[in-house]
């Protein structure tokens, strides 16, 4: 029977919550795959003496709460077993992915194709590609549009449905991101490749 260590463990889990977001699988079920990851590699950092990045620190304070609160409802039902979850904001998830890929490098992870592929993946939805500074002014433009629209809205329901009508527009684009994705991992992508860091 072969062995798994929690190095080849966690990279595994972050792998397959890549490959399962960028497949479109349930977003719930990547959250947690990465959440698991991250912790392994949090917690064997801590037995083994940290590399630590200043992005990793900064993981770590941003997920100290929130992230937790999605994991912990996903796994435990003894103490709060009628409790709801609202569906994690566009980004969080990426986000909670980046730092599990942050946190594996720092116990010496070496990036995967996977990895890299998402990380080309958020670049390009972040417009940080090299003279994409046209997708940076559109992103500021509709996050002034968005407050405009919140500012101008009369009561708390319209402003959750502008908040619903943003997140589907998000979600309908982030469809079209994994497929992008897909095609890096699958090398038939016409211009890009997996970014690495």
């Amino acid at each position: 029977m072969d062995q798994i260590t929690k190095h080849d463990g966690t990279r595994r889990q972050i792998n397959a919550s890549i490959r399962l977001m960028f497949e479109g699988g349930d977003l719930l079920a990547v959250h947690t795959l990465a959440w698991a990851a991250y912790c392994v590699a949090t917690d064997v950092a801590k037995g083994t003496g940290p590399r630590w990045t200043l992005r990793a620190d900064h993981y770590r304070k941003h997920l100290a709460g929130y992230h937790r609160g999605i994991a912990n409802f996903l796994k435990h039902a003894d103490r709060d077993p009628r409790a709801i979850l609202f569906e994690p904001p566009p980004g969080s998830t990426d986000f909670l992915i980046e730092a599990a890929i942050e946190a594996f490098e720092a116990i010496g992870g070496i990036a995967t194709d996977e990895m890299s592929a998402f990380r080309s993946v958020v670049a390009l939805k972040r417009g940080q590609w090299q003279g994409d500074d046209e997708r940076r002014e559109e992103q500021r433009a509709e996050d002034r549009r968005l407050e405009r629209a919140l500012d101008g809205a009369d009561s708390d329901e319209e402003r959750d449905e502008i908040y619903r009508d943003r997140d589907r527009q998000a979600r309908a684009m982030d469809r079209a991101y994994f497929e992008v994705g897909r095609e890096i991992l699958a090398g038939t992508h016409p211009f890009l490749k997996p970014f690495r860091q």
